[in-house]
């Protein structure tokens, strides 16, 4: 008897189950735990509340935009458009979220990865695509090798889903394959690299710039580089027209102690979802990331009749349906792993400090 209990002890120090089953470091807090309160609406957004238990355990972290503000982070640019180097001069964790636009540089630009950003972590390489085109020089007073902020997030799930190099589901009928060079950095999953996902992230700034200044009845391309989605994010009409969402929505969290994340639909459509390991950091990222959903909500606003919302049960339902397809595991940056679910109608990121710390930082669910 002494052995059975021996060996469960030693599965659970390694963070395994016991008699040889493997490890489940998703399972923490599956999305079948999660309880959805909503949906609290406004226009044609649709929000759910996440609940659900801390899981997270090391500690509290800056945000990137925060960190920029305070001065203990350093963007640079590395001379490569896709390749950005990224540095944490402080004394506390510093996360970035993937979807972050970073202004200024040669380039405005949106990060790709999720990343944990140790204290005085050194220059760490981080990942980029231009959401801002034609430009590779100085933009006013702006300095050409930093960036100076990190305000805003991309507010379209199709650039988010570019900006992932997710895959789109293949279309009905034969496909003719884009030809690619055997060994190139674009023969990847579905022929989509680095190089066709930044064009597919340009067309999305462009079609997401077109159908805000339709929405607001005036153009939101800015003078200074009508390209850029940053200043296109800054213009006042949109701004005044974005709020009418925000300022509905963004009291709905402050008496939610055990809100850990949201979820979101658009015109009755599922959209997406970030959840978080620990309630602090969720609140922490909660104004960016309901501008975001209000942007993107006031860019699809149609005339016409409003669509009914999915319940809370149904969007639960998507939640745990996204996390069912079978996980594959890369190292980021910094120590830190992502795991991903990648299906035909939805993919999951998730975030970790590192391959043995407990619970998950982020999960970033994306509809297809």
């Amino acid at each position: 008897m002494r052995w059975i209990v021996d060996r469960v002890l030693l599965a659970a120090a390694l963070g395994v189950a016991s008699f040889g089953m493997a490890p489940a470091r998703s399972a923490d807090l599956p999305a079948s735990e999660y309880r959805l309160s909503g949906p609290h609406g406004h226009a044609n957004l649709s929000i759910y509340l996440v609940h659900g238990r801390a899981t997270d355990r090391g500690g509290a972290m800056l945000t990137l935009q925060d960190a920029l503000k305070r001065g203990v982070v350093r963007i640079r640019e590395t001379g490569n458009v896709d390749q950005l180097t990224i540095e944490n001069t402080g004394n506390e964790p510093v996360y970035v979220q993937a979807g972050d636009i970073v202004k200024g540089g040669q380039q405005d630009r949106v990060l790709r990865l999720d990343l944990v950003l140790a204290p005085r972590s050194g220059p760490v390489p981080i990942a980029s695509f231009c959401v801002e085109q034609g430009r590779w020089a100085a933009r006013g007073q702006e300095e050409v090798r930093h960036f100076s902020s990190a305000d805003a997030a991309i507010p379209s799930r199709d650039l988010k889903l570019a900006a992932r190099e997710v895959a789109k589901p293949a279309p009905a009928g034969p496909v003719v394959a884009e030809p690619t060079a055997p060994g190139s950095r674009r023969q990847q999953a579905g022929n989509r690299g680095p190089a066709s996902a930044q064009t597919e992230v340009w067309a999305g700034v462009a079609d997401l710039q077109r159908k805000l200044g339709g929405n607001v009845r005036g153009d939101v391309a800015a003078p200074a580089s009508r390209t850029s989605l940053q200043l296109s994010l800054e213009n006042d009409k949109l701004r005044v027209a974005a709020d009418a969402y925000y300022t509905t929505l963004v009291g709905l969290i402050d008496k939610e102690p055990d809100a850990i994340g949201f979820a979101f639909a658009i015109d009755g459509k599922i959209n997406s979802a970030d959840v978080y390991g620990s309630p602090a950091l969720f609140r922490q990222m909660w104004p960016k990331l309901l501008r975001a959903a209000s942007t993107e909500a006031l860019a699809e606003r149609k005339d016409g009749t409003q669509a009914t919302p999915p319940t809370a049960e149904a969007m639960k339902a998507f939640l745990v349906a996204s996390e069912a397809a079978r996980p594959t595991e890369r190292e980021l940056a910094g120590g830190g792993r992502q795991i991903t679910h990648d299906s035909d109608k939805a993919v999951v990121f998730e975030t970790r400090r590192a391959a043995s710390a407990p619970g998950f930082v982020h999960r970033n669910y994306l509809g297809k």
